[in-house]
């Protein structure tokens, strides 16, 4: 019997221009699609940006992202989980795979959230993308991000399995709630562990690879 089980791709932090510059390769059969950027293979993109647009019809959603360095498009044909929650304006934090459609590249979202602004100059700083007027809100940000990690750090695992429990049920709209939402929300260094301890004491179940629900 062929295996057919792909390993999950890595999620690269990049920037719109990046992808829309990159040179998209098809591949053939269960090998993952990519985008060219920087003479890396990337199959999974990580962007953090502003919506600027919202369309949704009876067959797709697409929306529009700009992070500063270009707009890019999004298009899904599933529902996206907390999208009618989400106004043009807010920050979003999109992980999913490049795709083309003509001469455009575009990325097809798995993980669509709001964020907080400020992650926005984080991503800057991590892409090298920063001016020096943003110089110190980089630093004030910084100091803000590592105070509530290492709050979240010294919190009890009680605590921790318990929020990651809570944030499953919240942001559940019937289809379940993958792995990079959790991650994105929860800033505990041995999330994938938990999650695992969970599954296995059947506090939450996989519906499928990387989606969790909670058991009721």
């Amino acid at each position: 019997m062929v295996e057919t089980t792909q390993k999950r791709q890595i999620a690269i932090k990049c920037s719109a221009r990046d992808i829309l510059g990159g040179q998209f390769v098809k591949e053939e059969g269960w090998t993952p699609n990519y985008v060219m950027i920087n003479g890396k293979k990337v199959s999974r993109v990580n962007i953090i940006g502003a919506l600027v647009d919202k369309e949704i019809n009876e067959s797709n959603i697409r929306l529009s992202v700009d992070d500063g360095t270009a707009t890019i498009d999004l298009v899904s044909f599933e529902q996206l989980a907390n999208l009618k929650h989400i106004e043009i304006g807010a920050t979003v934090l999109v992980i999913g795979k490049p795709r083309k459609y003509g001469e455009d590249n575009y990325i097809m979202p798995e993980t669509f959230v709001e964020v907080d602004k400020n992650w926005l100059i984080v991503r800057k700083a991590e892409l090298n993308l920063v001016v020096e007027e943003d110089i110190e809100s980089v630093e004030e940000v910084a100091s803000v991000v590592e105070k509530e990690i290492i709050t979240e750090e010294e919190k009890p695992q009680e605590d921790s399995t318990e929020n990651i429990i809570t944030l499953i049920r919240e942001l559940d709209a019937g289809e379940g709630v993958t792995y990079d939402d959790l991650s994105m929300r929860l800033k505990i260094p041995d999330l994938e562990q938990m999650i695992q301890g969970l599954l296995e004491q059947g506090e939450i179940f996989e519906i499928r690879p990387g989606k969790y629900k909670v058991l009721e």
